[in-house]
């Protein structure tokens, strides 16, 4: 597995006091994809009285059953055990539950429609850099050559790029069935060998020139105006993510968990991965993670304003949510 970060903090004002949530940044069991939204919620100051673990893998199938009683910690790679009374994760359904937990620990029922159900979709994206500002809003669709969208943050947000300069994000959805095909043997998983290969970096640099193409037929002589490029294939969103064949919207349909709890007490995800992809659901996510072990923590009197709204129900991506590109 990849490293990532782990935080581990005392919570104070919860009622039991759970004695930790813990936190991975890229990809292991214990993250708050909310980042630090989910210690807002708990009344907790990030920062504060934590514990941080970076580069830290845990342990793929830790042969430790008590773990997945009452989910009481995760078990690193280097077979630690960091205690908790509670686990969020952000990596996606599938991968906690069938990768990072017992076999015997979840009904088999559960497990088995678990092991069935499809990632959705994944996508690529290009992030630019360029030294001048196009003449186009901060949200474009488009159609032909390629179904594309471009987002341009700076064009809401000046102070995200230098003066005179912009930044770019070019985005287009990539169906489950093709996202296999950019892994090595339809492994769905993260190969560094793979991903430094030749084939994979001949073709991830052609995908995104024909991005880049595309998006110069409403921003014209885009390439000439480069400065920085970064492209994310479903690889990437993979390894960063933690996602199933790079999912930028967890599983499909029939997998989709409701909510944020899980079948073992006081283990529940967050992320991109259980409610949809984009900033503004991964902070959602957050909230519903510490709503899940607090529940009516969101209404408490007191919360801070944003704390106070009760998020939107779950539920899972529809065809429009699919078709449509968010930045």
């Amino acid at each position: 597995m990849h490293a990532g970060e782990i935080v581990r903090t005392s919570i104070e004002t919860v009622p039991h006091r759970p004695s930790a949530v813990m936190r991975l940044a890229q990809v292991s069991v214990a993250v708050a994809a909310g980042d630090d939204v989910l210690l807002e919620h708990l009344h907790l100051q990030p920062g504060v009285g934590e514990e941080r673990r970076c580069r830290q893998p845990a342990d793929a199938r830790p042969d430790h059953d008590d773990i997945a009683v009452g989910c009481p910690g995760v078990v690193l790679g280097n077979g630690e055990t960091v205690r908790a009374r509670a686990v969020v994760s952000n990596a996606d359904l599938k991968r906690t539950l069938l990768e990072l937990v017992p076999p015997s620990a979840l009904p088999q029922d559960f497990r088995g429609d678990l092991e069935n159900a499809a990632p959705a979709n994944s996508c690529f994206s290009v992030h630019l850099g360029v030294d001048f500002i196009p003449e186009l809003g901060p949200s474009t669709h488009l159609h032909a050559p390629m179904k594309l969208g471009i987002a341009m943050m700076s064009k809401c947000d000046p102070s995200a790029a230098p003066p005179g300069h912009s930044i770019l994000s070019l985005i287009a959805l990539v169906p489950h069935a093709e996202a296999l095909s950019w892994f090595p043997a339809e492994s769905g998983r993260d190969d560094k060998a793979w991903r430094e290969s030749e084939d994979y970096l001949r073709r991830k640099r052609e995908f995104g020139d024909r991005m880049i193409a595309a998006a110069e037929t409403v921003i014209p002589n885009l390439s000439q105006h480069i400065v920085y490029r970064a492209d994310a294939s479903p690889v990437t969103y993979a390894r960063y993510d933690w996602a199933s064949a790079g999912s930028i919207y967890g599983m499909s349909s029939a997998g989709q968990l409701k909510g944020s709890k899980t079948p073992l007490r006081n283990l529940v995800i967050a992320g991109g991965g259980n409610i949809g992809a984009g900033v503004e659901a991964v902070v959602i996510s957050g909230a519903h993670a510490a709503e899940a072990l607090v529940p009516g923590l969101l209404a408490r009197p007191g919360s801070k304003p944003n704390a106070a709204v009760r998020p939107p129900a779950t539920r899972a991506p529809d065809k429009a949510d699919r078709e449509a590109v968010r930045c």
